[in-house]
């Protein structure tokens, strides 16, 4: 018999590329993590400060989240609380 040892071939083949693949796939992972992190912390540090109450408000209502009523009625709200200086 000629033992050149190729029966390990059977074994060893299928398993350096199943462990390149993993490699390959732990590559990609980490790559798409590390631009995910740095996309979220630029949107987080690009948000400006949203504003007093009364432009959270004017904001809302003219984006059509609440209607006219409902404006005028948290703004009389958002005034009084505020007080007659203003």
């Amino acid at each position: 018999m000629d033992d050149d040892g190729s029966e390990w071939m059977w074994f060893l083949g299928p398993l350096a590329m199943t462990v390149w693949f993993a490699l390959l796939a732990l590559l990609v992972w980490w790559i798409v993590t590390l631009v995910n992190r740095r996309a979220a912390a630029a949107t987080v540090s690009s948000r400006k400060d949203p504003g007093s109450p009364e432009e959270i408000l004017a904001t809302r209502f003219a984006r059509g989240e609440i209607g006219a009523d409902e404006f005028r009625e948290a703004r009389a709200q958002l005034r009084e609380q505020r007080g007659p200086s203003s």
